[in-house]
């Protein structure tokens, strides 16, 4: 009989046996898939850090240029606005959105303006981004074409790992008072700031 009971108990050790091993491997399994979504978890938090941080980057770097435009077209004698002067006095048409065809359109009144951006190290572009400057003007009156009635726009376009800010500034002539008399305004060549979309 003794010997009996201990084929038996054997046996029950034996068969126990595999089920120890099936639940400590469901046990491995679920450390794992744990370990896998904190894995995971981890790594969205760290790519909507670097998202947000080329966001601000793209955000600073637009800022920072249109405030430099800014600087550049509040003085008559700066090359942007001698520049602008020029295309003005060449016939560059005013910019209007519902004339797809004519005189007016995006294709000849739109002119994007050639920027660089430089930045120290190998990795330029991803670093400092690219810019993107258009410029276009407009009338506020289509039956008046004076100097009073312009308005500079210009958009600014900022994109660094692929986050884009945009920011459009429009702009007045700055008008003082004509040196021959008479109670009018001349524009002296200068822009200055009206109003800044972001």
């Amino acid at each position: 009989m003794n010997s009996r009971i201990k084929k038996r108990g054997s046996a029950c050790l034996k068969g126990s046996e595999g089920y120890t091993m099936i639940v400590v491997l469901c046990l491995m399994s679920l450390f794992l898939v744990l370990a896998l979504s904190l894995i995971l978890a981890a790594s969205q938090s760290v790519n909507k850090a670097g998202q947000r941080y080329y966001q601000e980057q793209s955000r600073i770097l637009a800022i920072s240029f249109s405030k430099q435009v800014e600087r550049e077209l509040g003085n008559a004698d700066s090359t942007a606005c001698i520049y602008v002067k020029d295309q003005l006095e060449k016939g560059w048409p005013y910019y209007d959105s519902e004339d797809v065809t004519g005189s007016h359109n995006k294709v000849r009144a739109v002119k994007t303006l050639p920027v660089t951006v430089e930045s120290s190290g190998g990795n330029a572009v991803k670093e400092a981004g690219t810019l993107t400057a258009v410029m276009y003007w407009q009338t506020k009156d289509e039956l008046e074409d004076s100097d009073e009635e312009r308005e500079l726009v210009i958009v600014i376009t900022a994109e660094t790992a692929g986050e884009k800010y945009s920011i459009t500034t429009r702009y007045d002539p700055t008008l003082e008072d004509d040196e021959a008399g008479g109670g009018f305004k001349v524009w002296n060549g200068s822009w200055n700031r009206a109003g800044r979309e972001q």
